[in-house]
């Protein structure tokens, strides 16, 4: 048990929190596309770009689909 709990820690540590919002995303990066949509996929976490006024960001979403 408790190196499931050890395990489960590291792994929201590593991974980026839904919702977060950045302007440029990790290295290595790949498209996504899922429903005509282009997602980005890094690493475990996927992104999608978004508007905020005229810069794009990245948010971080749960896996399309």
């Amino acid at each position: 048990m408790a190196a499931g709990v050890a395990f489960g820690t590291a792994a929201a540590v590593t991974s980026a929190a839904i919702g977060s919002r950045y302007y440029s995303l990790p290295p290595a990066c790949s498209p996504y596309p899922y429903s005509g949509l282009t997602y980005y996929s890094c690493g475990g976490a996927y992104y999608a770009p978004q508007y905020e006024g005229d810069t794009v960001v990245y948010v971080v979403v749960d896996r399309p689909g």
